[in-house]
């Protein structure tokens, strides 16, 4: 989903809580979400790919990112990269791990836990060499 989509689910999640006359800060929450994520001048993921919290978007608190993130702005760490220059992006999904932006079960791994921190343990030059080709 692109920034404008996501938009308009918050639009299309704030009319129906209006009629029904849900809580006030609730509605509002998703009209200023709707409004900021309008306003942005790049796509949503791009605040992600600079290392940003959504969260210091104004009008985006924790609950607007933790819906942000199911409506389709996942995150995935690989640890199973193939060139030296993908751990480049990993540090994003890191970042924001760190920042509490997701949950575990947001986070996908193509190694096992114990695979990946013994893969950690190993010297730097030892760990490139996987990234060379060499490992």
């Amino acid at each position: 989903m692109n920034s404008a989509q996501i938009a308009e689910v918050f639009e299309n999640i704030a009319g129906p809580l209006e009629v029904k006359g849900d809580v006030v800060f609730k509605i509002r929450a998703y009209q200023r979400a709707a409004r900021a994520i309008k306003h942005l001048p790049s796509e949503l993921a791009q605040p992600l790919k600079e290392g940003k919290d959504l969260k210091e978007i104004p009008g985006i608190g924790q609950a607007i990112s933790e819906k942000v993130n199911e409506l389709g702005v996942p995150l995935v760490i690989s640890t199973g990269s193939h060139t030296a220059s993908h751990l480049e992006n990993m540090r994003f999904g890191v970042t924001n791990a760190r920042r509490g932006w997701c949950e575990a079960k947001h986070i996908l791994n193509s190694k096992p836990l114990e695979e990946f921190a013994s893969f950690l343990q190993e010297e730097k030059t030892q760990r490139m060499k996987v990234f060379a080709g060499d490992g």
